[in-house]
């Protein structure tokens, strides 16, 4: 059977997801939808996906380029984990036989024909659990597993990338990666708290802060708060995303809020200090990154002001 997988969101996001396909591998011919420019993940995940990228920036032209995709490939059943409204539309358009997701906007009933009600705001289980629980409906078999959540979690292998680090005078394990920005998805720290970070760090090993444009504005405040040093290395949108992976990988310990940053860290098995809030709807039950080198923080408050810096500061010391 030819089933087509399909996360249309963010990164963090689909890092989450396409592990719940390992249920559906065994005798289907499994492809991946995803958002443009997220083909990195798929090429770099143990093992690797195949995949199709969808222009989720603009609506006309992803639902032009579905439907032709639907057409010419031909899949048996599609699985919509979580897409824009149109994307039911083009598979319902086009006869896709198996048209699988959850029961929740209108489109959901209006366009699927097997739907699965969750209730994900509750945040009762991890986001990984519930993409499993809606690949064993989609295939009507209960699946046990045998190994823990953090197993079964993504695993990714960048291509090495060893210039990069010598470009930037760095070494393997010899640096911090500090990542401060995030889409608003998720509360995070304040900056200030950042830039005491950041700079105490500074003083034992090199730090390099990543982000992107969408981050500047958050970014810009808090590299004001922090000296001229050759030890904090800015870079902003500098890296694609093979060359983020290798950063990441090869980082001494990583330091991020609930975001994509912290779910790739944990991808590559990098030690990470992860900052969670104690909101439902952004729980660390429902977001935590996976991995067997990850420390999480999570913050007493709906804030995240009662995580100090001491508290993140003295994990990473022990790294060193």
């Amino acid at each position: 059977m030819k089933i087509a997988c399909i996360r249309l969101d963010k990164l963090g996001d689909l890092a989450v997801t396409l592990p719940a396909d390992s249920i559906l591998n065994q005798d289907n011919e499994v492809y991946w939808f995803i958002s443009n420019g997220l083909g990195t993940l798929c090429e770099k995940a143990k093992p690797k996906r195949s995949f199709f990228e969808i222009k989720t920036d603009h609506p006309t032209s992803g639902f032009k380029q579905i439907i032709q995709l639907l057409k010419a490939e031909k899949f048996d059943r599609a699985i919509i984990y979580f897409a824009p409204w149109w994307v039911s539309l083009a598979l319902f358009l086009c006869g896709v036989p198996q048209r699988v997701g959850r029961r929740s906007q209108w489109w959901s009933y209006l366009f699927l024909n097997k739907g699965l009600r969750q209730k994900r705001s509750q945040s009762q289980k991890h986001e990984l659990q519930y993409n499993e629980e809606l690949s064993s409906f989609a295939i009507g078999k209960e699946v046990v597993f045998s190994s823990s959540l953090e197993e079964r979690g993504l695993k990714l292998e960048p291509y090495p990338s060893r210039h990069l680090l010598e470009k930037l005078s760095l070494t393997p394990q010899s640096y911090y990666v500090v990542h401060p920005g995030m889409r608003g998805s998720a509360l995070n720290w304040s900056q200030s708290s950042y830039a005491e970070l950041i700079l105490e760090l500074s003083k034992k090993h090199p730090v390099i802060i990543t982000g992107t444009q969408v981050d500047l504005s958050w970014l810009l405040p808090i590299k004001k708060m922090l000296p001229e040093s050759t030890q904090i290395i800015w870079a902003l949108s500098l890296f694609d995303l093979n060359q983020l992976l290798y950063i990441l990988k090869s980082a001494l310990l990583v330091v991020a809020p609930s975001t994509g940053i912290s779910h790739l860290a944990a991808s590559l098995g990098a030690p990470l200090v992860a900052l969670y809030p104690s909101q439902k709807a952004q729980s660390y039950i429902r977001w935590r990154p996976l991995g067997d080198k990850v420390t999480l923080l999570v913050s007493d408050q709906e804030s995240l002001s009662s995580i100090k810096v001491t508290d993140v500061l003295q994990i990473c010391l022990k790294s060193s």
